[in-house]
């Protein structure tokens, strides 16, 4: 299993995208709960901070 890197919680269902910040190619995943509830999330890579 992969954990949310918002929650941190282990996930089975996630949604996985490349970051958004500028020249990182970081992977962020993100569960259910914290998307439909618009959670913050920091990319551990560069910083890049997203609703």
């Amino acid at each position: 299993m992969v954990a949310c890197g918002t929650c941190g919680r282990s996930v089975q269902n996630y949604v996985q995208f490349k970051c958004p910040g500028e020249n990182c190619d970081e992977k962020i995943i993100r569960c259910a709960v914290c998307r439909e509830n618009e959670n913050p999330y920091t990319c551990p890579k560069c910083g890049f901070k997203g609703p």
